[in-house]
């Protein structure tokens, strides 16, 4: 059966209810390269099944409408994740009926290839009718499988060999292959098939790798695609955190717009994996200087309110995650203030709602002891991770609609403010107060600082000091806070009146061109976050536990940021043998005393038993060797895997 769904050679016979070439009206401007500024009322048509109509612009944020095979898409928009076809615990009539009213769900052509496969989706007609879906399908390509199945797959020129977590058995998704099924699953949006690297993997080597392999792919994807009058394909830009001019991410982005004229839409990869903020928020700023004004924009996997509100004034249209339902089944609910965990003893006798200015059914009708006694019995848990996680949708959807809104009315500097002062009743600290008076510009992504991070202001060393000044972007965490540590104010916290304002969320919204220093004065946007809950803990307010020590400790490694000397295999990789022996992955360790050997490499005599899975255990080494003691609070550990990949000269 599986080599049937994988078959790249059969012929595709045209699905009604899908959109023609003459979907988009001719007379729409194209969309181009040339375009450098967009402004409400501009519609461009980006592909034969896609058109952008601007609607708002308030700074670098945009509200768009886009026009898909499905029915229109309002960005901003988060797009809830039905990997298999489904959103746990939520009907597709659920998802249709306000609040919720979601105009586009995600799937994934891997799990999708896997159960129930492509052709069984292309007998029903496509996803859309399979699952009674009638508005519009995001399908990612299956890459974001080789981190998250790291373990099962084998990653060559060829494509990816999974070992199936079904039933074990192997498939080879290659460019050809996903192209195949997501024509199958008839996606309104499918993305390209990328090589995709964990962004703490610290190996310069593999990045560079990835980095022209995906360019090599995207073109292999554009060729295989069967229905490119139908289904819009978006490429994806990868490289890693290396913003340097001339760095990974600006290879892989000329490439992309090279190939601009077949690609209706774009997203930016490759984040969302535990990355430090300060990296995250310079290649989102990175992105969307460089892609095209006029074609929509997506960051792949990110669900955090606060990273997609930030992102949003940077120009980021669209975002995924599976953030808000996983972790609704557990009991946690998003309110504006960050997280409410409803299993906590003190709501087992609060009869508020979650959120008392929530319109959703649920805050209509149970109250926060309710849903903790449901949480704490096993019998009704069924029903309360239905019941937060549809909580948790009506929430993003909200979100969202609120921060258009402020688009369209020119106040998004404001509704930022608002909502960072609403989660971080603090303020800014003193410090990044003090430095931001001590500038005069704004950090940005246009220069590198000494480490060839990008992250300086817009004239060279002096603003790449100023920026350095603000956050130092090499975090160790085995100092304290201050200039070489983790700086006091992104250390992870329950929220609190105290809680003060993440030096990265500064340092990002100057980019974006508002000071979030201060909050705002503006009554009616100040409106939309009275009366509602106050958190009991804040997600993105820190780097991820441990990637600070990675850094430091592991050969001086630079979490993704390759160096400066350019690839032997240029702009798109042709020609030449990149291979590489060995990639790095990223383990929970328990805390423990470690060591690092003579070549940078973690180890620890209690290597995590319990938590690594039994493919990585096994290449954990037990010895004890000499080197640089690393102290006992690291909380992951970098295992270097053997990999098999092997580069043609010619494709």
């Amino acid at each position: 059966m599986r080599a049937r769904i994988l078959s790249a050679t059969k012929a595709l016979t045209p699905r009604r209810g899908m959109a023609s070439s003459a979907s988009v009206a001719a007379d729409l401007t194209p969309a181009s390269l040339d375009v450098k500024a967009i402004k409400a009322g501009d519609h461009y048509r980006c592909g034969p099944a896609l058109s952008f109509e601007v609607e708002g612009v308030c700074g670098r944020a945009r509200a768009a409408t886009l026009h898909l095979p499905h029915g229109p898409l309002k960005t901003p928009v988060f797009m809830p994740v039905g990997t298999q076809g489904t959103i746990k615990g939520i009907s597709t009539l659920d998802l249709q009926i306000p609040p919720l009213d979601c105009e586009i769900i995600l799937g994934n052509t891997y799990h999708l290839g896997n159960r129930p496969g492509g052709d069984v989706l292309e007998h029903f007609g496509g996803l859309h009718k399979f699952m009674a879906w009638p508005r519009n399908i995001l399908t990612d390509s299956g890459g974001f499988q080789m981190v998250s199945l790291l373990a099962l797959a084998e990653i060559t020129e060829e494509g990816v060999n999974f070992a199936s977590p079904v039933d074990g058995s192997k498939m080879l998704l290659t460019p050809e292959m996903s192209m195949r099924l997501q024509n199958q699953i008839g996606a309104d949006i499918m993305m390209a098939l990328d090589d995709v690297v964990d962004s703490k993997t610290v190996n310069d080597e593999r990045f560079q790798e990835a980095c022209h392999r995906t360019l090599r792919w995207i073109d292999r994807c554009i060729g295989a695609h069967g229905r490119p009058g139908e289904q819009n394909l978006f490429g994806i830009t990868q490289g890693g955190l290396d913003v340097s001019p001339g760095g990974l991410r600006d290879v892989c982005m000329d490439g992309m717009l090279k190939r601009d004229a077949n690609l209706p839409g774009y997203a930016i990869g490759g984040l969302a994996g535990g990355e430090d903020k300060v990296y995250f928020w310079r290649v989102v700023d990175h992105g969307t200087a460089r892609l095209p004004q006029c074609k929509p924009r997506y960051l792949m996997g990110v669900g955090y309110p606060l990273d997609i509100v930030v992102c949003t004034g940077l120009g980021i249209d669209m975002y995924d995650c599976v953030y808000p339902t996983r972790t609704g089944r557990f009991g946690t609910a998003l309110v504006h203030s960050g997280l409410l965990k409803l299993k906590g003893a003190a709501f087992s006798s609060d009869d508020q709602p979650i959120d008392p200015t929530c319109a959703c059914y649920v805050c209509k009708h149970y109250t926060r002891a309710h849903l903790n006694l449901m949480l704490r019995a096993k019998e009704n848990s069924s029903n309360v991770a239905q019941l937060v996680t549809y909580h948790n949708i009506a929430y993003m959807m909200r979100l969202v609609r609120e921060m258009r809104a402020a688009i369209l009315d020119g106040t998004y500097a404001d509704y930022v403010r608002a909502f960072v002062h609403n989660m971080f009743p603090g303020g800014a600290p003193v410090a990044a107060t003090k430095v931001a008076a001590e500038t005069s510009a704004a950090p940005s992504a246009s220069s590198v600082d000494a480490a060839g991070v990008g992250g300086g202001g817009a004239a060279g060393a002096a603003a790449a000091a100023a920026a350095a000044a603000v956050v130092s972007p090499t975090y160790d965490a085995t100092a304290g806070s201050g200039a070489t540590g983790v700086p006091e104010e992104d250390a992870e916290r329950p929220a609190g009146p105290g809680l003060t304002i993440p030096g990265w969320v500064i340092d990002s919204c100057d980019a974006a061109g508002f000071d979030v220093r201060h909050n705002t004065t503006n009554a009616a946007v100040l409106a939309l976050f009275e009366g509602g809950p106050r958190a009991n803990s804040v997600p993105s307010a820190a780097p991820a536990p441990g990637s600070g020590t990675i850094r430091t400790a592991v050969a001086g490694g630079g979490a993704g940021r390759a160096t400066a000397a350019k690839s032997k295999a240029g702009a798109d990789g042709a020609g030449s043998r990149a291979e590489a022996d060995l990639s790095s992955v990223v383990v929970p360790m328990r805390k423990g005393p470690q060591k690092a050997d003579a070549s940078g490499s973690l180890s620890s005599a209690a290597a995590a038993a319990d938590d690594a899975p039994d493919s990585i255990r096994a290449h954990i080494p037990g010895l004890a060797g000499a080197g640089a003691a690393v102290p006992s609070d690291a909380s992951v550990l970098a295992v270097h895997l053997p990999q098999k990949r092997k580069t043609p000269d010619v494709l």
